[in-house]
């Protein structure tokens, strides 16, 4: 059994949640790929804004999923 996927919800600022299955060693950036083709988030352009953990930790590009965020998560995406 595969103990490194996970659940984690995007969140965008009209409060639209989009279930994402990823996987711990993911990275951000594989987020960040997975929002531009999916329309309900956004508008497909990813400039000029930012994911955000729950703390309110903004996520970097190479950041590994397994290390900032955990399963059934919330990460917002934000203007920055």
């Amino acid at each position: 059994k595969d103990t490194s996927a996970m659940i984690i919800y995007i969140k965008n600022e009209r409060g639209v949640a989009y279930p994402l299955i990823c996987y711990k060693h993911d990275t951000v950036e594989d987020i960040w790929k997975e929002i531009q083709v999916c329309t309900a988030l956004s508008d497909r352009s990813i400039v000029g804004k930012k994911l955000v953990s729950e703390d309110g930790r903004e996520l970097n590009s190479k950041d590994r999923l397994g290390e900032v965020v955990s399963h059934f998560h919330v990460v917002r995406l934000l203007k920055d």
